[in-house]
């Protein structure tokens, strides 16, 4: 008797959600909508081409600095608003990147306002408008961000404002590029592009990665349905589709003249509504400018924003059939007082093989985050809206074709950093 007492003590120990061999098999029998609303306990089980394996293939956590990859991460639209340099670095911390667990090896930022000391005029077709103080960047800057995204729709929210005290004023598009390339010109590692007389040229800078110098090209550009002088802009409503993405085809032209291998592209769009639904003609812009990036001038990652909540996630193949490329759709929102609060956004993050010329794509992450004012959070994944509309089906008539064939599955990706509480996003793992 006490023997058989023992051996049910050392099952339920051992097997404490019944059966392994019964497990696997309830697992397996899971279609992808029901793969995408569990969270296993191991979180070691991943699905792909229709077989679940029970071999554990663990995502990458966040604070895991792998030697062998060049790690990328974006998060959506941010600004400071009546926010000084000294309140700026309360809410972006100068940290040791390293120990900083939003950001990557190169980290993108869409930042939504105008840069500068004031505005003294603001466009007449808004009641407002979103004014961020210099110093509110190198405070983002200091705190690990190396990217930023400026051309979108609050670009032009001063008609005549000042960069500086002593500037001469001028168009919020012209106040924000004086006021990045007085703090950050060319060969200071920080990439920015979208306002200013170099708006048709890529921005193109060498980050100095794990100890080696990689070259970054990069374009910001937004698809809306009006005019923004003096930002790398296109207006879809007084043309005609075809002369929109020959407009487009334009400025992703200047990429031919980089031999940047990581090469990124901002994507700002907005209907006439503020949002961005697959059957109009923002997204369907996005959808084509994206591929034509992907196709002709080898993008790597487009990070789309702008409808204030998360969008899909499409991965492409190259002509080995490797994942080469990704699509964020729109990362929805980060740190921002004008932006309601809401947990549909998320950090999107791909992890690329640096060990391989050709950079393929190791892994892709997209972890969940609530925007509140001055602040985020990681987000209880079982609370989000749709989980499925991650999982973008809308791209197919690539000559590469999407990469359709892997699922998402949520984890764990923070791990021990001072985070309370499981944290769970979805991962896919490519071999």
């Amino acid at each position: 008797m006490k023997k058989l007492i023992i051996i049910i003590v050392m099952a339920l120990l051992l097997y404490p959600n019944g059966n392994p061999e019964k497990r696997t098999r309830n697992v397996a029998s899971l279609n992808s909508a029901d793969l995408s609303k569990v969270i296993y306990e191991d979180f070691g089980w991943y699905k792909n081409r229709g077989t679940v394996s029970t071999i554990k293939s663990l995502p990458t956590l966040l604070n895991n600095r792998r030697a062998d990859v060049i790690d990328i991460r974006g998060v959506g639209d941010s600004a400071l608003l009546n926010t000084s340099g000294e309140e700026a670095r309360k809410i972006f911390p100068a940290t040791d990147p390293q120990k900083n667990i939003l950001i990557g090896d190169i980290s993108f930022i869409n930042w939504e306002s105008v840069i500068g000391v004031v505005c003294l005029e603001k466009r007449t077709s808004v009641d407002f408008y979103f004014l961020s103080h210099p110093q509110t960047i190198k405070a983002a800057v200091e705190h690990g961000f190396n990217i930023f995204g400026l051309s979108n729709n609050h670009s032009q929210d001063c008609n005549k404002g000042k960069a500086f005290d002593q500037s001469t004023p001028k168009r919020g598009p012209l106040m924000t590029s004086e006021a990045m390339e007085k703090m950050y010109p060319q060969d200071s590692s920080i990439v920015w592009h979208g306002v200013g007389p170099s708006r048709s040229e890529i921005s193109e800078e060498e980050i100095l990665i794990k100890g080696k110098k990689v070259k970054v090209a990069f374009m910001s550009l937004s698809i809306v349905g009006w005019d923004i002088p003096d930002a790398a802009s296109l207006n879809f409503s007084n043309k005609s589709h075809a002369q929109v993405m020959s407009e487009a085809e334009n400025y992703l032209k200047s990429f031919d003249q980089s031999d940047a291998k990581i090469r990124i592209l901002s994507l700002h769009t907005q209907d006439g509504t503020g949002n961005n639904k697959m059957e109009d003609k923002a997204f369907v812009l996005l959808k084509e400018i994206s591929e034509l990036f992907i196709d002709k001038y080898d993008g790597k990652i487009i990070f789309g924003q702008g409808p204030h909540t998360k969008g899909g996630i499409q991965v492409y193949l190259n002509k080995d059939r490797k994942p080469s490329a990704v699509i964020f759709t729109s990362l929805g929102n980060f740190i921002h007082q004008g932006l309601a609060i809401h947990g549909d956004n998320y950090l999107g993050r791909v992890l690329f093989d640096s060990s391989s010329a050709d950079l393929p794509i190791k892994e892709i992450q997209a972890i969940p985050l609530k925007n509140e004012k001055v602040k985020v959070s990681f987000y209880d994944m079982n609370a989000i809206r749709n989980p499925e509309g991650l999982k973008q089906t809308a791209f197919t008539n690539m000559p590469s074709a999407p990469y359709s064939n892997f699922e998402w599955v949520k984890a764990n990706l923070v791990g021990e950093n001072n985070v309370k509480g499981p944290i769970a996003g979805y991962y896919a793992i490519f071999k």
